[in-house]
């Protein structure tokens, strides 16, 4: 039995060392080959690069060119206001994330100046109203402001948020003083028409008018899986701001 035991050990521990060996071997020589299969796709002109289905992060995406130079440049040039319309899986939420990640070869030396606000609107609860609607999409300049405690556009952000939003115009006036832009991009815009709070002359002749008369300080990019024609037919209040149609 003694005899077995010393021979069966080290004959246990070769086996084992030589299967773990050739497990080790077989693991670098797939990841070897898989390796080989990624560059090799790189390089291979009939590799498709686009994807479908979810958003596409702002380093993989590619194409656009002539709708991202065009919304930059009504966004940095003349603070007007931009409406991407079309099916689901489109691309248009892959746009808004791209165009609100503040390169410098983007927006050039505006890239300091711009605070962009992307909002899905269907993270807004059904009971949602404008006060809490106001609070959501200025998170990010609250965030901007936050160390300029001293500053007039604290000031005045603290006076609307105590105000509950109600008046705007100050506020949005001192982002203007700065030479500053607020760019609120709305994902999905049609479903705000669902919220009942928010479906009314006051939210969107509110929202409107601040935006044509900000100067360039309040610039809203919207998508929509419907057409502004829809749209106009469901709200006509909001759309008689100037939107250029992607």
């Amino acid at each position: 039995m003694l005899y077995i035991t010393n021979f069966l050990l080290p004959l246990l521990a070769v086996l084992t060392a030589l299967f773990l060996g050739a497990a080790t071997y077989l693991t670098y020589q797939q990841m070897k080959g898989i390796k080989g299969k990624l560059h090799s796709s790189e390089h291979n002109p009939n590799y498709n690069p686009f994807f479908y289905g979810n958003p596409v992060s702002p380093d993989q995406f590619i194409g656009r060119k002539a709708e991202v130079r065009r919304i930059v440049g009504r966004i940095v040039n003349d603070g007007q206001s931009s409406a991407i319309t079309g099916t689901f899986r489109s691309g248009k939420t892959s746009i808004l994330d791209y165009l609100a990640t503040p390169k410098e070869r983007l927006y050039g030396n505006k890239a300091d100046t711009l605070i962009f606000s992307y909002r899905d609107a269907n993270t807004l609860s059904i009971e949602c109203d404008q006060a809490q609607f106001w609070g959501y999409v200025l998170e990010p300049l609250q965030k901007r402001i936050a160390e300029m405690p001293d500053s007039s556009l604290y000031k005045a952000y603290q006076a609307s948020q105590e105000n509950h939003f109600a008046n705007l115009e100050e506020l949005i006036a001192q982002i203007g003083k700065l030479n500053w832009q607020f760019v609120l991009m709305i994902d999905e815009f049609d479903v705000l028409l669902d919220r009942p709070h928010l479906n009314n002359t006051d939210f969107f002749g509110g929202l409107r008018q601040q935006a044509s008369r900000s100067r360039g300080a309040l610039v809203l990019v919207m998508t929509s899986n419907t057409s502004l024609t829809q749209l106009h037919k469901k709200n006509k209040t909001f759309l008689k701001i100037r939107f250029t149609l992607f």
